[in-house]
């Protein structure tokens, strides 16, 4: 399947609500040399501010009441001779309006999203082949410089076509993952990231921190943010085991019970609930078939003589 690629990344709704905000500043009756100041370094911070303000700088002109000259071209500007209730309506209008061109924009982006068990493979228009787990969504925002991909949540082996005049960034939990072309498997759930290096090269950044130096993996390497952890954990996971969704598979190795109930809730509806606490610490290894959650607690209650048991479609586990 291929896709429309978006010519460049378009405005976070914070970016547009500052430049909604910014030009009702410059056309009101506070303007000052601090404020035109205030103005040049939001400018100058990001070049999507620019494109932005610009954008934004139409929709002005061509709102009723408003007669002000264009704001870039402004040296000695002085404040429209209108009530102030038709320039609160006015601003008013510009933020709507803004946030419609943006939303706009923003329903354009290619965006996937898998139910649970749904798997979808799916090939970018540069090459690029995403493979897409259960209970997963992204979205992609390609431009002539580089390829963003962003993961809000779920899990995704990317394997990605060399083009090193346009890196490939996967954007997931704060994080920015940096490729030029290379295969690796990014998941992203609540409060915890994780990116596995197959092959290639990658470099694992903060993305509000621009000062601090990225992490470079090798081929086989993991690093796992989460919230309980100031720094990350890097090991070397066995991969056949970390992309074995992609062959139907869950494979284990003395994980704890309750962490081997969450994998496989991932792919079945019918969902497993662990009433007794003292048995979520059991080891479980084996490999198990996605979506046959009931095999795997009837497997798990015969090795560890505990109960299963099927009510209010669920699946209970208990002592």
């Amino acid at each position: 399947m291929s896709d429309e690629r978006v010519p460049e990344q378009e405005p976070s709704r914070e970016v547009v609500a500052e430049a909604a905000a910014w030009i009702t500043r410059l056309h009101g009756s506070r303007r000052t040399p601090e404020v035109e100041a205030g103005f040049r370094d939001w400018l100058a911070a990001d070049e999507q501010h620019a494109r932005t303000f610009e954008g934004m700088t139409e929709i002005w002109d061509i709102v009723p009441s408003v007669s002000a000259p264009p704001v870039p071209r402004v040296q000695r500007w002085q404040p429209p001779r209108h009530s102030l209730q038709r320039f609160g309506m006015a601003a008013m209008l510009i933020v709507l309006a803004g946030l419609s061109w943006a939303s706009y924009h923003w329903l354009r982006a290619p965006a996937y999203a898998t139910a649970i068990g749904e798997q979808r493979i799916v090939n970018l228009d540069d090459g690029s082949r995403v493979s897409i787990n259960s209970r997963t969504q992204l979205s992609l925002a390609y431009s002539d410089a580089e390829r963003r991909v962003f993961l809000d949540q779920g899990e995704v082996f990317f394997e990605v076509a060399h083009d090193a005049s346009r890196p490939f960034v996967v954007v997931a939990g704060g994080r920015e993952v940096t490729a030029i072309g290379t295969s690796f498997v990014v998941r992203h759930e609540a409060g915890a990231t994780s990116v596995v290096l197959v092959e290639g090269k990658v470099a694992v950044a903060e993305r509000d921190q621009k000062t601090q130096a990225p992490v470079m993996l090798a081929a086989g390497e993991r690093i796992r943010f989460d919230s309980e952890h100031a720094s990350p954990d890097i090991d070397r996971p066995a991969v056949d085991t970390v992309a074995s969704w992609r062959r139907g598979q869950v494979m284990l190795d003395e994980t704890l019970l309750s962490d081997a109930v969450a994998e496989m809730n991932r792919y079945d509806k019918k969902q497993i609930v662990i009433d007794d606490a003292g048995i979520a610490s059991l080891p479980v290894s084996g490999v198990y078939r996605t979506g046959d959650s009931l095999g795997f607690a009837r497997m798990a209650a015969r090795m560890y003589g505990i109960e299963c048991s099927e009510r209010d479609g669920r699946i209970h586990l208990h002592r």
